[in-house]
């Protein structure tokens, strides 16, 4: 026998997997069986994540064969019970109501309920994680289109769980009146069965059934979680994910642009950059053209670094069509109002701020021309001040460097991003929040929010030339080099971490030389800029190259009194630098000829 399957089926509200959850919940009130509520929660919450307890894909043979795996056994044949006992959309709303039946809102209201053996409190895990549809009473009934989709995708939900193995172990469960009928439906009524199914038809030898059958919440949690494993290896990408572009129609991409982002991935595994580039403009045409709000706030901006970044800057060689890319980008976001559909464009757009501090000056008016609307409004959104807020940060982080308003402005984004920083839905959050920990000294703080994206590949290039130039002694081509990136860097208006890096190299290399009268102006301006910007962990950094320069000078009792003043600055921060000051501090104790 050979299976064909038709498109994939998402239906409204809730799927025949939610009604199978509401079976389980309903024998689990009954106290016909036993399910920990670990095993409930790992059924509710259908994240196909990379750990082997998870159900998978919400198909009733999944279910299945996940309570079979957690010992259930008891537990799956009564599903396939109740399931297979539904011939119509009145046992669907009795199951329901039943169960709401249920819920209460407190756990002193049990004894009012005595049919049930367990209750559900409607502030609790599990009822969080069901579909408002099911669970509140105050949601409109249904059209009788959708009462017809949702009996005919149960029928589908069915026969597509009959054509496979597991279903052998079940032949008797679901050709035989359940035992359970009569008490879940007491008072049965039926609408004279399904009759035909547009979704199901049978042949001979050939059976079609919908790849799946899922609510659109449900489809945006697989498809999310499909995006996220694909760009982790984009050469070894779950089948999965074939398996969505091919049954998926025209329609669901308009309401799903997401599932571009999977063919961009298929397309980028080929090698085939120009089409990738194709796809981008694709999406960009949908975020433009409609008001769907993308759901995966975070996928578009991956997206953006591994195929415009990865193919165009690293393959192609291209930074100007990046750029180029960028630039419509903004056209897009100015062309709308808000940021209904546009979480992703403006992710990209922050993520290429982190990455290319260099190019914030260049799209600098065009940005504050972006963010003026959010900041007017009174009336603005949670969401669009997160996106303010991370513009401001990331702006402030290259540009003027000022540690309190940076720490401010990283605050409130962190504020209005919650709890959820770990989450992939604000990943820029988490990139900035990395940054601004780095920016500050503290590489600990950063670490708990994740790797820091990798900025400004070319400077960091050149910076590692001049290194190796220093470490081979050849001194004078290295403030050759140096000085010319320090050029390069005050044409463009080049950014703050640039200049406290190129500052910094300078003084390393003339104190390398021993070229101390070339040094103290060049630290002395360096203690000015941090005083500035108010940047603690930089002036630390010049503060131990001044007491470097003064220890060469033989002016230890100044150098002493330096360090002495400023021991709260220099031992806050962990690593290198409380180390080096440490050593510094006992080489001074030594040339004073005092004891630690």
């Amino acid at each position: 026998m050979t299976i064909g399957y038709q498109n994939i089926t998402i239906v409204k509200e809730y799927d025949p997997y939610d009604v199978c959850c509401v079976v389980l919940l309903v024998l689990y009130c009954l106290g016909e069986i036993e399910l920990s509520p670990n095993i409930f929660t790992r059924i509710l919450q259908l994240v196909p994540n990379e750990e082997a307890d998870g159900v998978g894909l919400p198909t009733l043979e999944n279910l299945v064969n996940f309570l079979r795996g957690k010992k259930q056994t008891e537990a799956a044949s009564k599903l396939v019970e109740v399931i297979f006992t539904i011939t119509s959309y009145n046992h669907i709303h009795v199951l329901i109501q039943l169960l709401r039946g249920a819920i209460v809102d407190s756990p002193d209201q049990q004894g009012i309920y005595s049919k049930f053996v367990k209750i559900l409190c409607r502030s609790g895990v599990i009822c969080s994680l069901l579909p408002r549809a099911i669970v509140d009473t105050g949601v409109s009934e249904f059209v009788v289109e959708d009462i017809h989709q949702i009996v005919d995708s149960l029928h589908a939900f069915k026969s597509a769980f009959e054509i496979t193995e597991t279903y052998t172990m079940y032949v008797h469960e679901a050709s035989t009146e359940s035992s359970l009928k009569s008490r879940i439906f007491p008072h049965d009524q039926t609408d004279g069965g399904l009759g035909g199914s547009p979704f199901v038809t049978h042949a001979s030898t050939r059976i079609s059934n919908p790849w799946l059958i899922v609510s659109a919440a449900k489809f945006r949690i697989i498809l999310n979680h499909t995006i996220n494993a694909s760009l982790k290896d984009i050469y070894n990408v779950p089948e999965i994910v074939e398996s969505i572009t091919k049954y998926t129609t025209l329609n669901d991409r308009t309401r799903f642009p997401d599932i571009l982002l999977l063919e961009m991935v298929l397309l980028r595994k080929s090698k085939n950059y120009q089409k990738t580039v194709d796809k981008i403009y694709q999406y960009f045409d949908y975020c433009r053209n409609s008001n769907i709000s993308v759901s995966s706030s975070s996928n578009f901006s991956h997206v953006c670094q591994t195929f415009i970044l990865s193919s165009l800057y690293q393959d192609h060689g291209s930074p100007d069509l990046a750029l180029k890319t960028l630039q419509e980008l903004i056209n897009t976001i100015r062309e709308k109002t808000g940021v209904h559909g546009l979480s992703n464009l403006w992710d990209i757009l922050i993520h290429h701020l982190l990455v290319q501090p260099e190019e914030s000056r260049i799209l600098r008016k065009s940005i504050y021309d972006l963010l003026r609307p959010l900041n007017d409004n009174k009336n603005s959104t949670p969401e669009m001040l997160q996106y303010w807020y991370t513009c401001q940060v990331a702006l402030n982080l290259h540009e003027s460097g000022y540690v309190p308003n940076i720490l401010e402005q990283t605050t409130m984004v962190n504020a209005l991003s919650h709890d959820f920083l770990k989450d992939d839905m604000n990943r820029v959050a988490t990139e900035v929040s990395t940054l601004v920990w780095s920016f500050v000294g503290f590489d600990d703080i950063a670490q708990c929010f994740g790797e820091p994206p990798v900025i400004n590949v070319k400077k960091s290039k050149h910076l590692k030339r001049v290194d190796q130039l220093l470490k081979d002694k050849y001194y004078s081509e290295a403030i050759d080099k140096i000085e010319k990136l320090v050029d390069e860097a005050n044409a463009n208006n080049d950014s703050m971490s640039s200049e406290f890096d190129y500052l910094q190299k300078r003084i390393h290399i003339m104190l390398a030389a021993g070229n101390t009268a070339r040094a103290h102006p060049i630290i002395c301006q360096y203690i000015d800029k941090c005083r500035e910007t108010k940047n603690d962990y930089q002036l630390s950094r010049a503060i131990l190259c001044m007491v470097r320069l003064m220890n060469g000078w033989g002016q230890y009792h100044d150098s002493y009194n330096l360090m002495n003043s400023n021991l709260n600055i220099l031992l806050q921060y962990p690593g290198a630098i409380k180390d080096e000051a440490r050593i510094l501090y006992n080489d001074t104790l030594t040339a004073l000829g005092k004891n630690l």
